[in-house]
């Protein structure tokens, strides 16, 4: 019970940290050093547009600055929902969730998702 809190206080704390600071901050530009040593976008570029967008309830534009980032932010999401009904109701779903052992194919469609993205960034950033 105690270690689901504590996981469900600091998800909170980072989710509040995470909205003050991309709704209500300045607009930011974070170099890239990946970009800058090769010209290329990374696989995260466009993360903090994506989130700002997200943050603003522009899912279009945050799909389009990077999709990986989109889903990460609703896995978070579904993630936040899970550790609050394990405080309420004192289960162990979100310990479960976290600890899924994966297999080597697993693996390769999160290896593939992300040079998709990357790909994505590639094209749209050229």
């Amino acid at each position: 019970m105690q270690k689901n809190f504590a996981r469900l206080l600091k998800m909170i704390v980072v989710l509040l940290l995470s909205v003050v600071y991309f709704y209500f901050g300045k607009s930011i530009s974070v170099e890239c050093v990946f970009r800058r040593i090769t010209g290329l976008p990374c696989v995260g570029c466009g993360s903090t547009r994506a989130i700002s967008s997200l943050l603003k309830g522009n899912v279009l534009d945050a799909l389009y600055y990077n999709p990986v980032t989109v889903l990460l932010a609703f896995g978070f999401i579904i993630l936040f929902v899970i550790c609050i009904i394990d405080v309420l109701f004192k289960t162990t779903y979100a310990d479960k969730l976290l600890y899924i052992k994966l297999k080597k194919r697993d693996y390769a469609i999160i290896i593939l998702i992300f040079l998709s993205n990357w790909t994505f960034n590639i094209i749209k950033f050229m």
